[in-house]
């Protein structure tokens, strides 16, 4: 997987196409301006991606994976589910705020990316169900649908950060970020 940090053709064609997609959306741009932007040749793009619909599924792969990543990296330093609960809100919170234009870029394509195995990339809602399994056995956390813990948990956020990534609401989403973490908590806590 290639990533838009990367200092490589295929780094470069990822972060024109990020900065030229989050403005403008996939259909609003061209292979040939996502070039002119990296300054690398079509003939290379189609090399490494094939085309311009593969340089969007790769930075919504990579977008995604990043953002599991980091919460992945929270969820390790937790010792009970009210502490995970807040750091599925808080890792996505600081995400989106460190990643302001690959947020909005997955917000304005994933609805539609219906080609792409979202789950492949350790972000699906069996995932957080899954971790949050050991507590809802236990008790701790209430028993429901596996499709609904994502949406219980992140939901809200999500709601939020796009009004915040669209420039309707101004102060930072971490202003609110326990608000969110004490919602998801009171929604998802068992009794």
């Amino acid at each position: 997987m290639h990533s838009p940090e990367d200092d490589t053709a295929p780094g470069k064609l990822l972060r024109a196409g990020l900065d030229l997609f989050s403005q403008h959306g996939t259909h609003g741009v061209s292979i040939q301006q996502v070039c002119k932007l990296a300054g690398i040749s079509i003939g290379s793009a189609y090399y490494h991606f094939g085309g311009k619909q593969e340089i969007a599924n790769e930075l919504l792969r990579a977008g995604l994976a990043a953002n599991a990543k980091q919460r992945e990296d929270a969820l390790a330093l937790v010792g009970s589910a009210e502490e995970a609960v807040t750091a599925v809100v808080c890792s996505l919170i600081d995400w989106i705020e460190q990643n302001q234009a690959w947020a909005k870029y997955i917000y304005l394509v994933a609805d539609s990316a219906q080609d792409l195995h979202l789950e492949q990339c350790g972000t699906g809602q069996q995932d957080l169900y899954e971790y949050f399994k050991p507590w809802i056995d236990a008790g701790e956390i209430r028993n429901l649908p596996a499709q609904l813990y994502a949406s219980i948990l992140v939901g809200p956020t999500h709601d939020c950060a796009r009004r915040f990534l669209s420039g309707r609401i101004s102060p930072p989403l971490h202003q609110y970020a326990k608000d969110f973490a004490q919602i998801a908590w009171e929604s998802l806590k068992s009794g």
